[in-house]
């Protein structure tokens, strides 16, 4: 086998290697991505629950502050 032959065979199996790698890669990624995107829609979702847990407990202490507030006041009315 000449030598442009040879080298011709050694660059076929190099470049079939490393086209098998970027392919191999390829797939990782989008894997990784599909994996990454599950994990946000779950993080997105548990954020949503969050702020409804603090937007509700914010109205909680608002009407607890609301009502000890008009408690203090009717208790400092002068009796009638």
């Amino acid at each position: 086998m000449s030598q442009y032959r040879q080298r011709r065979v050694k660059n076929n199996k190099s470049s079939k290697i490393s086209r098998q790698k970027a392919k191999s890669h390829l797939e990782e990624m989008a894997e990784k991505v599909i994996t990454l995107e599950v994990d946000n829609n779950e993080l997105r979702k548990n954020v949503e629950s969050l702020q409804e847990q603090i937007m509700f407990t914010k109205a909680k202490l608002v009407r607890h502050i609301a009502s000890n507030t008009s408690a203090q006041q009717t208790a400092e009315l002068p009796p009638s």
